[in-house]
């Protein structure tokens, strides 16, 4: 951590923390993660540096979401996808956080008003770039998404169609 902090680099330094972050959620320790990815966004805010605030964001969607701070991970979630829009050669920033998103679907939709139509514009758009750019998995997991996002809202044909498409895709 000193040796990253000696950088002087700001904006290195925020990456690096946001590495450590997602490394810490993926060790299990999501208050660690939690706070590494904190920093990593204000660093990100103070220099300026979209790719940073980016990265930050998309993983404290999942790691907000083990946390229990549901509001933030649409709130980060939606925040990640604007950047997307910036950076848009990084398909990484705008399927991560919709998956992140799409794990907490339900809770999302009943608490947070506007977030079943944000949503489908999100899962929407990776389908899009998904097949734009032939990565299969991609489009599978956002039609699943979109397909589990319809059901509760009762739009069972389309929820039937993004379903059985991303079964296609899996097979």
């Amino acid at each position: 951590m000193d040796l990253a902090k000696s950088l002087e680099n700001r904006a290195k330094y925020g990456m690096f923390n946001a590495w450590l972050g997602f490394a810490y959620w993926l060790g299990g320790t999501c208050d660690k993660a939690y706070s590494s990815l904190r920093e990593a966004l204000n660093l990100g805010e103070d220099t300026g540096n979209q790719e940073l605030v980016g990265y930050a964001c998309t993983w404290l969607t999942w790691n907000s979401a083990e946390l229990g701070k549901f509001e933030e991970v649409f709130r980060v979630g939606e925040r990640t996808y604007e950047i997307s829009k910036l950076i848009k050669s990084d398909h990484y920033l705008v399927t991560k956080p919709l998956t992140g998103m799409a794990k907490n679907i339900g809770f999302i939709i009943k608490n947070v008003p506007v977030a079943a139509k944000k949503a489908e514009a999100h899962f929407k758009r990776a389908i899009e770039l998904a097949e734009e750019i032939g990565a299969n998995g991609i489009a599978g997991e956002a039609y699943l998404n979109l397909g589990q996002l319809y059901k509760p809202r009762n739009k069972i044909n389309p929820a039937r169609k993004c379903l059985s498409k991303a079964i296609e895709i899996f097979k």
